[in-house]
């Protein structure tokens, strides 16, 4: 009986610490299914981009209509600012227990970008970088 409490126990305790890798954001789920890095990977379509408080959506999507970050498998992404127009390209990669996504365009080798998280679900994501905060959805 108390090998059996003891396996229970530690299965729990497994379970849990399985369950929320890649989770507790500020503001996201505190269970996950999908690992962090599957989650991520997908086309994310800016919805809102806030610079220092202010909302410059209109403004930002006006210079840059059809803004698409798509993150892949591979530790690569890639910026579109219209249906054909690469805007940047790179590495990327989670740090801080997958709290902050770490760019690095190849336009400019050996500069990167944190983009700490503030919310990552499978269809939403936001993140701030230097004051800008960018929120979004999933493409479709």
């Amino acid at each position: 009986m108390k090998n059996k409490l003891s396996f229970v126990f530690l299965l729990t305790i497994f379970t849990v610490i399985f369950l929320n890798v890649g989770c507790g954001y500020e503001d996201g789920p505190k269970i996950s299914f999908r690992s962090a890095t599957k989650k991520l990977a997908k086309k994310w379509k800016l919805e809102q981009y806030i610079k220092d408080g202010d909302d410059y959506t209109a403004f930002f999507l006006g210079t840059h209509p059809k803004y698409v970050l798509e993150y892949r498998i591979n530790n690569t992404y890639s910026i579109t600012i219209n249906d054909t127009n690469v805007f940047s390209y790179g590495m990327w990669h989670f740090k801080d227990g997958y709290k902050t996504i770490e760019r690095e365009a190849n336009s400019n080798t050996g500069t990167f970008y944190e983009h700490t998280i503030l919310k990552f679900y499978n269809k939403e994501l936001w993140t701030i970088c230097d004051g800008e905060e960018f929120h979004f959805v999933k493409a479709e």
